[in-house]
């Protein structure tokens, strides 16, 4: 079965508001800390990524955490590797996936991210951007 979801209208800092794929998820962190938030689903990202912030609220220690570099449109970021629980709420079932993520490190504060690698290989995804849609077939 095929899932659809209306993009989201969200505020940008210094551009006009615009209509994006977002998807309303819940990530679990240590001791089943919990954040819900509305993650951007991006085919564009390689991986699924989040800010610091997110990840202190979920309880990850990222001293002990990997380092590594990621390319974004701003350039090469600092960045903490850690694997999440993501729970996808599809309207008749949910969704349980375990994805890797780089948590961005530093002052800059991305929107949770849903990439290719973690997010993507979990479902079958179709955007519609002449109707600002897009549908999540689970594989």
């Amino acid at each position: 079965m095929s899932y659809t979801f209306k993009y989201l209208t969200v505020e940008r800092t210094g551009f006009p508001p615009a209509k994006v794929p977002h998807l309303i998820v819940t990530l679990v962190g240590k001791e089943n800390r919990i954040f819900n938030t509305a993650a951007l689903v991006d085919s564009g990202a390689d991986t699924c990524a989040m800010p610091k912030s997110v990840a202190e609220i979920l309880g990850f220690d990222l001293d002990k955490a990997e380092e590594t570099k990621i390319a974004s449109a701003s350039g090469f970021l600092d960045a903490k590797k850690i694997d999440v629980t993501i729970i996808v709420n599809l309207m008749r079932e949910k969704r349980t996936i375990l994805a890797p993520f780089n948590v961005i490190m530093g002052d800059f504060e991305p929107p949770v991210i849903l990439g290719r690698a973690g997010f993507f290989e979990n479902f079958h995804v179709c955007f519609s951007e002449k109707e600002k849609k897009f549908s999540l077939k689970p594989v």
